[in-house]
């Protein structure tokens, strides 16, 4: 006897076997496995490029966000730098006469200062806002769908604003004042130490951004510990036994600190690599080579950590 049950309706059973099918990344139960996780990390220049206009809205609404309310507005980031640079060349050139080398101008360390605070400062604010970016953005981060590991990458990118209206400003200063002689054809080299910075900058964010959400004592541990970084590297001092005999026991601990190499490469491109006292026993490539490998190592590591926790994080914010 023919049986007058109708059988299931294959749309319902083509839903069926939609909802067995894993959804996405960020639904997929359970962490990823090494392979699932470099899969991941090699992504992200393209997460990046099909994003490019929410990182662009981001780092819009943030600089808005630091100006709102003040009169100069974005005039602030050519101002802030411009004036630390008059203050530094007047505190050592006139107040404390402070030398490096008898055949150097006097204004030498003035201008190695200035340029190393302006690096350091990008650095320092990259990975301290990128520490707090997912936590600053947990209405972003609870969206199952957002790529959250943008986050800090975009607090990095942000950092580097006002470091190059910085050097724009030194670069102004030098051109129209006789305090610094204009840079020369190593400036062509900046876009590529900003690529470099951003590296060293938004590897270690990435990282401290995921511990961030479960230990909320990471930001201020961090806060001590870029502190102490800060003296460690040569920023208000000369890493050079020809200025500092004192550091010579020292410079294997320096030569190890990629930061370090940074600051190398931006006072070569920006001091055009004289005087020759505060270079003594550096070289431009080598820096480049270490600073630019540091960065890319500490890059794909961090953005491992944060992938490896990422699907916990709607949870913990």
């Amino acid at each position: 006897m023919r049986s007058d049950v109708p059988s299931e309706p294959a749309p319902r059973a083509a839903s069926t076997a939609s909802a067995a099918a894993p959804l996405g990344p960020w639904i997929t139960p359970g962490r990823p496995g090494a392979r699932a996780l470099f899969a991941e990390v090699a992504n992200l220049p393209r997460t990046i490029a099909a994003h490019a206009d929410l990182l662009k809205g981001g780092l819009a609404r943030e600089l808005r966000a630091r100006f709102r309310g003040s009169l100069l507005g974005v005039g602030w980031v050519l101002a802030q730098p411009l004036a630390l640079f008059v203050v530094y060349a007047f505190l050592f050139t006139r107040v404390l006469g402070v030398r490096i080398g008898a055949d150097a101008p006097a204004a030498t360390l003035g201008v190695y200062m200035f340029l190393g605070t302006l690096a350091w400062a990008g650095v320092s604010e990259g990975i301290t806002r990128g520490t707090n970016a997912v936590l600053e953005n947990r209405h972003l981060v609870a969206k199952l769908r957002f790529p959250a590991e943008l986050l800090p990458v975009q607090a990095a990118l942000a950092s580097l604003i006002p470091t190059a209206c910085g050097f724009f400003a030194f670069w102004i200063a030098a051109v129209f004042t006789p305090l610094w002689e204009a840079p020369g054809a190593r400036v062509a080299w900046a876009p590529v130490l900003f690529a470099v910075q951003l590296l060293l900058t938004a590897g270690p964010a990435l990282a401290l951004a995921a511990w961030n959400v479960r230990l909320r004592d990471t930001a201020q541990v961090v806060a001590v510990a870029l502190t102490a970084m800060m003296f460690a590297t040569p920023v208000f001092w000369v890493a050079s036994p020809a200025v500092m005999p004192g550091v010579e026991s020292l410079m294997p601990l320096v030569d190890a600190n990629p930061f370090h190499h940074l600051l190398v490469c931006w006072r070569s491109v920006w001091m055009g690599g004289a005087p020759a006292e505060v270079f003594a026993g550096t070289d431009f490539a080598r820096s480049l080579v270490i600073a630019g490998t540091w960065g890319v190592v500490t890059t794909v590591l961090g953005l491992a950590v944060f992938l490896r926790g990422r699907r916990e994080l709607a949870d913990e914010v």
